[in-house]
């Protein structure tokens, strides 16, 4: 699979070049239950997208538990779309966040879309937080909400510039913003003593 884009908010082997013309983008769809798992798929498989000129192609395939989805994770899908609540009768299951740390920590640049019937404001913070690109409430029109975040990420990824540079640049300015805090401490501490 041809791997290409970039994007501000994560997206890391989607486009490497922006020369480079798109063509395919590999979708691991991760959910326990069988209805919505075929449903993902399904709409998912309705790529290429008009709004894409027709250029991508998403290989979508589909894993019923965690531990499916990590014996594939070294091929290093583009996205991973999952829900936040795998394998419910299995106690000792990984869920959503769990799942989406492991899949960072094997495959960094792949980003993870989360889909879950839990409207929890706290564990969407959370998720966003370790680094989900998106989060989706199941919904009536949360398949249709899944095309289109991933077709803006597509789209976006065209005109964005690398993420590399941009996460560098980010550390550079956190580093810098720590030292310039640090002297303005450390001069308080002088003048008032």
């Amino acid at each position: 699979a041809m791997k290409s884009i970039s994007h501000p908010l994560g997206i890391g082997n989607l486009v490497r070049s922006r020369r480079r013309h798109i063509s395919q983008c590999s979708v691991f769809v991760v959910d326990d239950s069988k209805y919505d798992l075929h449903l993902m798929k399904r709409y998912l498989n309705l790529f290429p997208n008009k709004s894409l000129d027709n250029s991508v192609q998403l290989i979508v395939e589909g894993y019923a538990n965690a531990s499916e989805c990590l014996k594939e994770i070294y091929r290093k899908p583009d996205i991973v779309v999952l829900d936040y609540y795998l394998d419910t009768e299995d106690q000792h299951s990984l869920n959503g966040l769990e799942l989406m740390r492991e899949i960072h920590d094997r495959s960094p640049d792949t980003q993870v879309i989360i889909v879950s019937g839990q409207q929890n404001t706290k564990i969407t913070a959370e998720l966003i937080k370790y680094g989900a690109f998106s989060y989706i409430a199941k919904d009536q029109y949360y398949e249709r909400q899944l095309q289109e975040i991933i077709t803006e990420m597509l789209k976006m990824d065209r005109l964005a510039p690398e993420w590399t540079h941009i996460r560098a640049k980010r550390v550079i300015y956190l580093i810098y913003g720590l030292a310039l805090y640090s002297l303005i401490v450390y001069c308080l501490i002088r003048i008032c003593s």
